[in-house]
């Protein structure tokens, strides 16, 4: 019990001691940073509640405290704290960082004695603290760095980092690289304290898209392939065609039968009358036309139906199956007037 006391009382002494010095180091500070009693006053305050936290493991609020008193005025001692507190978070990178502007402060000849302690402190702490650095180094295979676009945890990786061993915080990494035309799968390392470790990332060319087709180099745009849809639309679309001509011829059939039946009725035992002749004349001029266009509509829809056959018999050998009619449907109605003759397609 009587030890823990001493320990414990040489602890407080030791403490405040450490306040005392950053107190009057504050007060003491270079006047090229102070920037009047008011920031001095806040510098000390803040330097001392940075320091009790770092005492009670309260080390993200003593680096918090401890930065804003070096934001308001500039002192080794402040940074020493902030060494100090970094480490506890694992930030050793940071913490040598700090370590090192210690060291490398200039000092005043007059310069407070606590001051010249921080710097040879910060000496001894920083010889200790660099052992525990890891440090990680990034190869990229498969393309230069200049090419390279490296990725760590998300954020751009320097590139002037590609192929250096850098210093780097304990903890866990997730690395990535891609460059034109070629993608490194993601790398997942964990850094553990005074580790020294190199991640491999192997670039490998991405696929090409397919294309449908291609033309010929110099002959044009690239000619994209419908499939056999295409001709099997075109193959109903000509059958249609073909049942509309043989309709309408079949329809000019009837109406030439019937001029000629008008024609002939104006008529008895191969005699007409000289009143009827131009009746007579007219309807066997319409029976003659109607016979033209009954051939020429025969015609057509002979083609239509041939060519929509064999279009339909490609695009079923090219599905493997039978055709499926197209969801439209033609109606063929004719029209028949006193001085008209014709068709009707309702689609």
């Amino acid at each position: 019990m009587i030890l823990l006391r001493t320990v414990q009382r040489a602890a407080f002494s030791c403490f405040a001691a450490f306040a005392a010095a950053v107190l009057a180091s504050v007060t003491h500070a270079a006047p090229a940073h102070a920037q009047g009693d008011e920031q001095r006053s806040a510098a000390r305050t803040a330097a001392t509640e940075g320091l009790q936290a770092l005492s009670e493991g309260r080390y993200k609020d003593a680096l918090d405290l401890c930065t804003r008193a070096e934001s308001l005025m500039h002192a080794p001692t402040h940074l020493l704290l902030i060494a100090r507190a970094q480490v506890k978070l694992g930030h050793l990178v940071e913490a040598q960082e700090a370590y090192i502007k210690v060291t490398r402060d200039t000092l005043a000849p007059d310069a407070p004695h606590a001051f010249v302690d921080a710097q040879r402190t910060a000496a001894e702490e920083q010889a200790e603290l660099a052992p525990r650095v890891p440090s990680l180094k990034v190869d990229v295979e498969g393309a230069t760095s200049e090419q390279a676009s490296v990725m760590l945890n998300g954020a751009p990786f320097a590139r002037a980092l590609v192929g250096l061993a850098m210093p780097i915080n304990p903890g866990t990494y997730t690395l990535a690289a891609k460059a034109p035309g070629a993608e490194a799968s993601p790398v997942t390392v964990t850094v553990a304290e005074g580790a020294k470790q190199t991640v491999l990332l192997s670039l490998r060319a991405l696929l090409a898209p397919v294309m449908a087709e291609t033309a010929p180099e110099g002959q044009g745009e690239p000619v994209v392939s419908h499939g056999h849809g295409g001709v099997l639309a075109a193959g109903w679309t000509s059958l249609a065609v073909g049942v509309v001509g043989l309709a309408a011829g079949s329809v000019f059939v009837v109406l030439n039968h019937s001029e000629l039946s008008d024609a002939e009725g104006l008529c008895s035992n191969n005699v007409c009358p000289p009143s009827k002749k131009g009746t007579i004349e007219s309807d066997a001029s319409s029976a003659s036309t109607d016979s033209s266009l009954a051939w020429v509509s025969y015609g057509v829809g002979a083609a239509g139906v041939l060519a929509g056959a064999a279009l339909l018999w490609a695009g079923m050998r090219s599905s493997g199956g039978p055709p499926e009619p197209p969801t439209s449907s033609a109606t063929v109605m004719p029209l028949v007037g006193p001085r008209m003759t014709g068709l009707k397609v309702v689609f």
